[in-house]
């Protein structure tokens, strides 16, 4: 069944169940909410990395590890693990972590601080982050766990990323950001960035992305009462 079938059967048969809300945190491939930055990159935790003495990778890599008793903590008892790696300017790179064992998160930063962040990713607790580094020098990468007593293990690699991976990270988050906004019954607003997201997905073709996004728009469409747009997307 096609995601603009179920949206056409939603607005006909006026079923409110159907889009309680549009695709939440399992369902939208970035961060839990607009306060991750400051909870995954802690002041506590940034003031640790500091003394950290990471070896610099070489991209691509790719490691396991484990976060256990003992591994290097925070202040509030997040485990965490640092990876250096030498970047050079306007290098897209796309990092992966994952692990069967706990809710991953990862953290970039250069000698300034942080970058950019990643908890939830396509549809899993696993994290994906795609940035385009601004200089060339040494960045550092923070593997850590999303909850307090998390431990386990995990795969963690790096790759030059394509623009695609780029664009595509920005759908993801301007669908999250819509997510964030249809919680908080901002529903116009949440729409803007559903439908700049779609236009993304579409542009780059992806056909998942898109069906998440149709979903999501199709959801807002009805809270505004909006039936004959719904039908039309």
């Amino acid at each position: 069944m096609s995601c603009l079938f179920v949206i056409k059967f939603a607005v006909s048969c006026v079923l409110p169940w159907l889009f309680i809300a549009p695709a939440l945190a399992n369902d939208v491939p970035t961060v839990k909410s607009a306060e991750t930055l400051q909870r995954v990159a802690s002041p506590n935790l940034l003031k640790q990395l500091k003394q950290a003495e990471p070896g610099n990778l070489q991209i691509p890599f790719e490691l396991n590890g484990t976060l256990v008793e003992g591994s290097a903590i925070t202040d509030e008892g997040i485990l965490f693990d640092v990876y250096a790696f030498v970047g050079t300017a306007n290098q897209i790179i796309k990092i992966d972590l994952s692990s069967e064992d706990f809710d991953t998160a990862i953290i970039l930063l250069d000698a300034d601080g942080v970058l950019d962040d990643n908890d939830d990713s396509n549809g899993s607790t696993d994290s994906t982050l795609v940035y385009r580094l601004p200089k060339s020098g040494i960045y550092r990468v923070v593997v850590r766990t999303y909850e307090v007593a998390e431990q386990g293990t995990y795969q963690l690699s790096a790759r030059e990323g394509t623009e695609k991976d780029l664009k595509k990270s920005e759908a993801d988050r301007l669908n999250q950001e819509g997510v964030l906004l249809y919680r908080q019954s901002q529903f116009q607003e949440a729409q803007v960035r559903f439908l700049q997201a779609l236009a993304i997905n579409r542009e780059i073709r992806d056909r998942l992305g898109e069906g998440t996004t149709l979903h999501n728009i199709g959801g807002t469409y009805f809270k505004l009462e909006d039936y004959s747009q719904a039908l039309e997307i």
